[in-house]
């Protein structure tokens, strides 16, 4: 007997295909220059009648600090303040990922709040900061 450990009762897992595009057109893979996978970004929360938005980003370990994170968040901004007309832009980062929260005020991101104890590692909790940016604060640079 096979057991299949991405299927239960109703549905099965599987990896996103070409085909699922229409599905999943809001994440989007992060290659280098050189055609290299070195992370992803998704879109979530779109909301276009109050034109607000916000994303998650994962860069893998051995391409961290090359740069590529804030190239592609620079990227979906352009995208969604400038062609789609969002005003506004939240992410969450945890408190620990101190280089995060330094990338996003890098970019002009502002802290709006903190959700406190939302997340327990190594046996401690952790808070989770909202940062936010509007189209006007991204024009700037």
């Amino acid at each position: 007997m096979s057991i299949n450990i991405w299927q239960g009762e109703r549905v099965r897992l599987r990896a996103v295909e070409p085909g699922d595009w229409d599905a999943f057109h809001f994440r989007w893979a992060i290659e280098n220059r050189q055609g290299e996978l070195v992370g992803t970004i998704n879109t979530m929360e779109a909301n276009p009648r109050c034109g607000t938005f916000s994303y998650g980003l994962a860069i893998f370990r051995p391409h961290w600090r090359k740069g590529y994170a804030s190239d592609a968040i620079r990227i979906a901004l352009r995208y969604y303040f400038e062609e789609m007309r969002y005003q506004k832009c939240t992410v969450s980062v945890y408190d620990f990922n101190e280089p995060s929260l330094r990338l996003h005020a890098q970019l002009g991101f502002q802290v709006e709040g903190r959700l406190r104890r939302m997340i327990s590692t190594a046996g401690r909790f952790h808070d989770e900061i909202r940062l936010g940016i509007t189209a006007e604060e991204f024009a700037v640079w």
